[in-house]
This record gives C-alpha cells, structure tokens and sequence, in this order.
C-alpha cells in the first residue's frame, strides 16, 4: 500500500483507505480475504464449482460497504467479511430449497417425465407460464403476490416481510396456507 517494506497494514486501516477511495487498498483486502473466506466455504462442503463465485460475491459486498462508511468497529473488517460470505451461503442455499419446494409442490415433479415424445414436453418457459397461470387463478391477492414474489421472483423472506407488514412468523403461517390453497388447484 505504500512505501512501508513488508508491512502489512492491519485491515481496519485498509478498511480506511477503501473508504477514502484507495484502490490499492481495495486490492490488499481482496489479497487478504480471499484464503479465509474459501475456506469458510470449504468447511460449509461447498461444491468447489461455486466457491469462486460465492467469494467474489461476498468480497464485493464487502467493497461496496466499504466504499459506502466505515465500520463501527474497524477491527472487525474479517469477522464482517466472514459474516457475509455465511449468510449469501445460506441464501444462496434457502434459495434453492424455495425452488425445490415449488417444483415439488403436491409430492409431484412438475417436469415432464422423461418418456414423453419431444413434441410433447415443456420447454422450461412453459412450465413457469404454467405455474404463474396457476399461482394466478387464487383468490386472495396476498397468496397470489406472495408465492409469485417468493419463489418465482427469489425475493427473500426479510423482503417480503416488509413489503406485506408480516411479522416472520406470520409469514411462515402466510406462506404455508397460500401453498396449501395452491396445492388444491
């Protein structure tokens, strides 16, 4: 970062570089960061294909808060990185557990079965047309906007809490009787 020899300046000070704008500071963090954040991911058994992609992810996030004020507690620049590269791990995993749940709906596997003629199977388009066209014959408006958002849209749980006024666990409640009227579709 600057003309100190091999010191390496502690990452709190890196945090305040970044924050002034310094870009080799942004560089020396990424350098430091990257080993411990791969093996957070290592150790949660993510699949190695996605590992880069989660640390760039996380990495980035971390930049952009950076860049945007200082942390309350500077010191804590790894445990904040660490923090963020486990919590887009577990969205990145409730996530797919919402997708799964959707096309499982019923007990059911709403892709064709494999023996269908090729005229006959639904392209992956059709399939979500079909779903949304499901979604959109319920009554209740908050079902239809809730499942849409949630699981065809990815918005999360925090998100929709707020965009509904839902307590967390009215949601749970809200979520599971809107899938229950779906399933009678």
């Amino acid at each position: 970062m600057g003309g100190n020899g091999d010191r390496k300046p502690p990452l709190a000070e890196l945090a305040a570089a970044i924050f002034s704008g310094n870009r080799l500071a942004e560089a020396e963090l990424v350098l430091r960061l990257t080993r411990p954040l791969r093996l957070i991911f290592k150790v949660r058994r993510v699949p190695a294909v996605e590992v880069d992609d989660l640390v760039q992810e996380a990495l980035f996030a971390v930049l952009r808060r950076l860049r945007q004020a200082p942390l309350e507690a500077a010191e804590s620049v790894q445990a904040y990185a660490e923090a963020t590269a486990r919590n887009l791990h577990s969205m990145q995993y409730r996530k797919s557990l919402r997708r799964d749940d959707l096309m499982n709906l019923n007990s059911q596997d709403l892709a064709p079965t494999p023996e269908l003629p090729p005229d006959l199977e639904f392209s992956a388009s059709e399939l979500r047309a079909m779903v949304r066209d499901t979604i959109g014959e319920l009554k209740t408006d908050r079902d239809r906007t809730l499942l849409r958002q949630h699981y065809l849209e990815g918005i999360d749980k925090p998100e929709l809490c707020s965009r509904l006024g839902l307590s967390p666990r009215h949601f749970d409640r809200t979520l599971f009787n809107a899938r229950e009227r779906l399933k009678k579709k």
